[in-house]
């Protein structure tokens, strides 16, 4: 279980003799629903959730599972409480993603992976393939083992040179045609066996369990680039508790609006000075900004990912911020003080975050 410093503790008390497995989790918070409650599967093992989870906290991601088979519908308020759901059916078929899935998953616009060998089977060129999961069925396929796909050009497989099909874990996974996504890999003799939809929620779709991957190494890339591509670019929502007095913080989101008066528009009323601090402006490195003088006195203007900021505060309030992660930020830094912000959901240590700093 997550506990509230967002780690996972478990022991094993048999004979006194204490074992315990710890992980960290430092990202993003991950849903995985799996699609259990179906007809039929064509597997030993038909669930694919253990090979996502392993690969997601080992990269230091926070995962919650939801079992439809033992939990039934998750609501959509429990999926938007998530950054990216993965949608696991696996090796689940005959019913996958069945009605009460569809209305569920008709209101979630957020970004989404779903994994699966016959979702597209069950969904035989229906309106829910083409507008939530944005291609049809090619055909249902029969692979051999050894089978090598052919691999596009995609930010999900960078770092992956081939994908090799284990046919004993399962022969029958989808072939669909794209229709608004990009095909990203191919079957041979066939068409795609994934695809990536950019839109204004991102989806990516696997036409066949994760477990079919013969390299584990192959597909725990496959699975980390795939999170990676769709939290990139989506806005977050971050939130500061500020106390009445000063507090320095950073906003760490990128804000499309980086005026003031609308980054701090949630505590509008409650602050009465902001200041930061420009090492490069030699002589006039303080800048601040008062709301209740007139604007040409103000020296701050705008404030950004990049900045520390003092603020005043007039009494306890909450700070909301909504904007993207910047990933791909270089601060200049001039000999003594410098005040910087810190782009980053992901707590490190001081002397880590500050590792890489060249002369």
């Amino acid at each position: 279980n997550l506990n509230l410093n967002q780690s996972n503790y478990a022991a094993n008390y048999s004979n006194n003799n204490k074992q315990s497995i710890m992980y960290i989790c430092s990202k993003s918070h991950l849903l995985i629903v799996e699609d259990s409650d179906t007809e039929n599967y064509h597997s030993l093992e038909p669930s694919s959730v253990a090979r996502f989870k392993k690969a997601l906290e080992k990269n230091d991601f926070c995962v919650s599972v939801w079992d439809e088979s033992k939990q039934g519908i998750p609501s959509i308020g429990y999926l938007r409480q998530f950054e990216v759901v993965i949608w696991s059916a696996g090796d689940y078929w005959n019913k996958v993603i069945n009605e009460s899935d569809m209305a569920l998953l008709g209101q979630y616009k957020g970004s989404i992976l779903f994994e699966g060998s016959d979702i597209a089977f069950d969904h035989i060129n229906d309106s829910f393939m083409k507008e939530k999961l944005h291609a049809e069925l090619d055909r249902d396929l029969l692979v051999n083992n050894g089978t090598s796909l052919d691999l596009g050009n995609h930010k999900i497989l960078e770092g992956i040179s081939q994908l090799i099909i284990n046919h004993s874990v399962n022969s029958f996974p989808d072939s669909f045609n794209a229709i608004d996504s990009i095909s990203v890999v191919n079957w041979t003799n066939a068409s795609s066996a994934i695809v990536a939809y950019n839109g204004t929620n991102k989806v990516i779709y696997f036409g066949f369990s994760i477990d079919l991957l013969e390299n584990e190494e192959s597909a725990e890339k496959l699975i980390i680039n795939s999170i990676g591509w769709l939290t990139e670019g989506v806005a977050k929502n971050i939130s500061l508790n500020l106390i009445e007095g000063w507090n320095l913080i950073s906003i760490s989101l990128s804000s499309s609006n980086k005026s003031i008066a609308s980054v701090f528009n949630s505590i509008k009323g409650s602050y009465s000075s902001v200041f930061s601090y420009n090492s490069s402006d030699i002589g006039k490195e303080w800048k601040s900004y008062d709301p209740s003088r007139p604007d040409f006195l103000n020296t701050l203007k705008y404030v950004d990912e990049t900045m520390g900021i003092w603020i005043k505060m007039k009494n306890n309030s909450l700070l909301t911020i909504t904007g993207i992660l910047n990933n791909n930020i270089n601060f200049i830094l001039k000999q003594g003080w410098n005040l910087i912000g810190y782009p980053s959901l992901t707590a490190q240590t001081v002397a880590t975050a500050l590792d890489n700093i060249s002369v």
